[in-house]
C-alpha cells in the first residue's frame, strides 16, 4: 500500500475569507463607534477556525491499495471514499478556490488540485504533495488513463 500526504495550502481560505472578514470588521467599527474588544474577538475566532481548518486537513490522506484508490480524512468523523483505479478516465490539474465549503475542498486542501474523473460522470479532487508519483503509480495500474495538464 503506497500512501501520499495531502498539500495543504492557507491561500484559499485567506482570499476568500479575508476579504469577507475586512468588510464585516470595516462595518462594526463604523456602526458600533470602533469598539476594539469585538475587533479583537472576531479576529481571535477567525484565527481559531483557520487553525482548526488546517488541522482538519493534516488529515487528509490518500492511499494505493491493490486495483483501489482511498481518499480518506479524519477530524471529528472519518470518510472514506473508495475508488477502482480501472474506472479512473482522465486526470486533469484544476485550480479553483471556489468550492471552499464543499467536499471537493475536504478532499483536496489545496488550491491547486488533481481532478479524477471516474466511472461515468463522477469526479473528485485530490492534491497529494508529490503529484508526478502518484500519477505514475496510478497509469502503472491502469495505463489508459488520460493525463491532461
Amino acid at each position: 500500500m503506497k500512501s501520499y500526504k495531502a498539500k495543504i495550502s492557507c491561500k484559499p481560505y485567506l482570499v476568500t475569507q479575508l476579504p469577507i472578514i475586512i468588510i464585516a470588521l470595516s462595518f462594526i467599527v463604523i456602526t458600533q463607534g470602533f469598539n476594539w474588544y469585538l475587533v479583537l474577538t472576531i479576529i481571535i475566532f477567525y484565527t481559531i477556525l483557520l487553525w482548526m481548518t488546517l488541522r482538519f486537513h493534516e488529515k487528509t490522506n490518500y492511499s494505493i491499495s491493490g486495483q483501489d484508490l482511498l481518499v480518506s480524512f479524519t477530524f471529528v468523523i472519518s470518510f472514506c471514499e473508495i475508488i477502482n483505479i480501472q474506472t479512473i478516465r482522465k486526470i486533469s490539474k484544476c485550480n479553483n478556490i471556489m468550492p471552499l465549503g464543499t467536499m471537493d475542498r475536504v478532499t483536496a486542501p489545496d488550491s491547486k488540485a488533481l481532478e479524477i474523473f471516474y466511472n461515468k460522470y463522477e469526479t473528485i479532487k485530490v492534491s497529494p504533495k508529490n503529484e508526478s508519483d502518484f500519477i505514475k503509480d496510478l497509469l502503472e495500474i491502469n495505463p489508459n488513463i488520460q493525463v491532461v495538464f
